[in-house]
Order: structure tokens, then sequence, then C-alpha cells
């Protein structure tokens, strides 16, 4: 007995050696498929069984964390290590008016309870880094919903079963899903690939499936650039704002706002009033829970869904801009730009219903791109005397030196232009990459 597990852990060791061998050529792609609401799922039951997932989900993550909550257990605090799956088949939980309820977990299958433990001691270990290196964290908190559950082994725990359906362990039936024409379309492109991982994911009162394959580095390379045009500019610079998204060097800007829909605004008036039919008082502070009604709720899942569209349509709008301005520039230039200090200085509205946030993330991932430390003056600097204008406000949108009397004309325009006469003259001054960044250093360059 002992001998054939000791065979079994030593496959498995090789098997683990030769993947990450593997992986070392490969880069990782994923693509998102729905699960269909239609006919065929809600008769097969697919639809309330992907809900009480997460739902379960939900339980077993707070089950671990009140455990491991020392202000809860006091001296019986368990470790995130020392749970199993197995001790999940019952779970104790609150009820909406916050009772102890005990409950069969009877969705969830081990493996997915097993996903739900590796998360909760994933995030134990971020925060124990984070605070090891001195960041202000606190501690994990309970979770109102759990919106994603790994899925650990492609062929065990998910796996494809035809050109539109999915396969996902604990389920008797198989699933229409939406989206799988991109993994035919590699196959079509003769691109080889390994399915891996997947996650499930709840987004809007909708469910997808977030499939990750492996694909050779150098073929995907190949296979991304394969109708790429010539740039237009050999070198570029990007200059991010709250007025307009973004501005080039060359003064071509992208303006893009996507603010809330009506029927959004209407659903939040709608909840507002329902609370305050409840019995909550807007004028009054903090108060006591306020029961909340089936209604209620209803509202909040439109909200959400709501709230799942207006996202879809900024991640779409970041895709394009940062593939139109990636693919017109062989190298482009941008700011480390504070997003989080513009909220503070009465910019939230414009934060909140531009993309910069999403098309700083794609762009910062690019190695096209390189970024220059957020504290470089590239707006005050007149590159004509090499002073700054320290002075400038907000209001003035038109760059002209104090000094030299140097007009170099619209003030975004202007920032670019530094940031590429910056990158070309004083790359080792200006941070960049994340490299350490001293003002004195650069004041004494000029």
């Amino acid at each position: 007995m002992q001998g054939s597990r000791e065979r079994k852990n030593n496959a498995i060791k090789l098997t683990l050696a030769a993947t990450r061998l593997r992986r070392q050529s490969q880069t990782p792609v994923t693509f998102k498929f729905k699960i269909r609401n239609e006919k065929r799922n809600r008769k097969s039951g697919a639809l309330e069984h992907f809900k009480m997932l997460f739902v379960e989900a939900k339980w077993v993550y707070n089950s671990i964390l009140s455990q491991t909550d020392k202000k809860i257990m006091g001296n019986d605090v368990r470790k995130a290590s020392s749970f199993t799956q197995k001790e999940f088949e019952t779970v104790v939980h609150k009820d909406r008016d916050g009772n102890d309820v005990t409950s069969e977990v009877t969705h969830l299958r081990s493996s997915q309870r097993d996903a739900v433990i590796t998360q909760v001691k994933n995030a134990l270990k971020v925060l124990k880094k984070l605070k090891a290196e001195r960041y202000k964290v606190g501690r994990l908190k309970f979770k109102s919903e759990v919106n994603a559950i790994n899925l650990k082994q492609y062929g065990v725990t998910h796996y494809a079963t035809g050109l539109n359906s999915y396969h996902i362990q604990g389920f008797e039936y198989d699933v229409r899903v939406v989206g799988m024409r991109q993994l035919r379309k590699l196959d079509k492109d003769g691109i080889a690939y390994e399915l891996s991982s997947a996650r499930l994911l709840q987004e809007g009162g909708d469910f997808f499936i977030e499939q990750t394959i492996w694909v050779d580095k150098e073929i995907w390379r190949n296979y991304k650039n394969r109708n790429r045009k010539a740039y237009k500019h050999e070198l570029n610079a990007l200059d991010m704002g709250c007025s307009k998204t973004a501005t080039d060097a060359f003064g071509n800007v992208y303006n893009v706002q996507v603010e809330e829909s009506e029927r959004l605004k209407r659903l939040q008036r709608k909840s507002r009033r329902q609370l305050i039919a409840a019995g909550w008082d807007p004028k009054k502070g903090k108060q006591k829970k306020i029961p909340r009604s089936n209604n209620w709720y209803k509202t909040q899942a439109l909200i959400h869904k709501e709230y799942a569209r207006l996202d879809n349509r900024k991640d779409a709008a970041a895709i394009q801009l940062t593939n139109e301005v990636l693919s017109e520039n062989e190298v482009l230039v941008i700011q480390d730009e504070n997003l989080n200090g513009w909220k503070a200085n009465g910019h939230e509205k414009k934060v909140q219903h531009g993309i910069l946030g999403r098309v700083k993330e794609r762009l910062v991932a690019s190695p096209q791109v390189r970024v220059i430390n957020r504290w470089v003056p590239t707006t005050k600097l007149c590159t004509n005397c090499g002073k700054t204008y320290d002075d400038i406000t907000q209001r003035e949108r038109r760059f002209v030196c104090p000094h030299c009397g140097h007009d170099d004309g619209e003030r975004d325009t202007h920032s670019a232009k530094d940031m590429i006469w910056l990158y070309l003259n004083m790359r080792d001054k200006i941070g960049l990459d994340g490299t350490e960044f001293k003002r004195e250093d650069f004041d004494e360059e000029l």
C-alpha cells in the first residue's frame, strides 16, 4: 500500500515538473464564455444550480473566515491550512435576520470546496506579506456574495463537450455556452494550445466560464502581429487627463465618457424608496439594521445587472482605445498618473465616468509602453529653457513659459511632448518603469 502511494506521488511530481518546464516557453491566454439563459439550460436546472453554487461558496468562505478570526474564536482560532473540504458537507451560516442556520452543502463539490479553501489561504498569505512590508491593511472581511469559483483541473472539474457546450463537475447535464468560436478560430488558423484551469464567474445575474489556455510564446506573438500594419510613429507619448481622456504628442485627442444609464438611475431611486418605506431615515446617521423586503433584493439584482452592462461598455471602450494607440506607435511613453488623487481633488465624476484606470492597466501590461514616475513635472517643464513653471494652474489650458515666453501650445499636448523629450534626453533620471526617481538629481540634470 505504501509503495503504491509513493509511486503515485512520484508520478504526480514528475507530471508537475514537466508542466512547469513546458510553461516556461508558453504564455497564458483567457477566453470568456457566457452560459446561455435559454430554455434548455433553464429546463435542466443549470441556472438554479449555478446560483446555489455561489451561495454555498459564500457559506464556506465565511465559515472559514469566522474560525480564523481571533475576535470571534478567541484561543480556539484555527489556521487556514488546517481546513479540509470534508468539514464542509454541512455549514452553519446566518440568515437574513442574523440567526444561525445549519444547511447541507449539496451543490458545491469537493474540488470546488477545496478551491474556496485555497482562495482564503491565498488571501491570508497576501495580507501577511503586505503587513510584513509595513502596509496598512485590515483583516479579511465577510462576503455578502462570492463571484468566482476556481475550476482547477481541466478534464476533471470542467471540460468542453461540443462546439457550444461545456461540462462542469457536479452537474448532470452539459450547459450551452456562447463564445467558444474563439477557440474554433484558433483551430482553424492552426494554433496549437493547451486547455488548463478555468473560473466560474457570476456577473450581474449572468454566469460565465473564464477558460485559460497556454500557447507557445513565439507562435502567439506572431499570430497577434500577423495583420499589423506599419507603425505611424516610432515614438509617441500619451497624456491622460480629466477633461480629455488622453492626448498624444501630435495633438490627437481620445475622449471617452461612459455615464450611468437612465434605467440605472431609476432603479437606484426605487431602491431608496423601498428602504425609506421599510423604516430607513436618510437624515439620520448610523442606524440599526433595516429589514429588507424581497422586492428590495430584486431591485438590487437589477442594479447589479445594470452595473455589469456599464462595466462591459467601459471595457470595450478601453480595449478599442488601447488597441488603436498601440497599433499606431512602436514605443509609447505614459506617466504613472495618480488617479485616486484626482478623485480626492474634486474630479470624482470625471474619473468615475471615464476609462482611465482600465486604459492605464492595459497599457502598462504592454511591452511597447514605457512608464515614467508620477512626480516628474511633465506639465510644468519648459524644454526650451529648462525651467519649470511651478505656479501653473488647472485653468490654464495653454502652456506659455513665464521665463522665456515659449508658447508650446495646448497644455495636454505640451505634456506629451515633454514626455518624449525626457525619454530621449533624461532616461536615467525620470524613474522609468519603476526605477528610483529623485527630484534633486532630476533638477541637477536640467
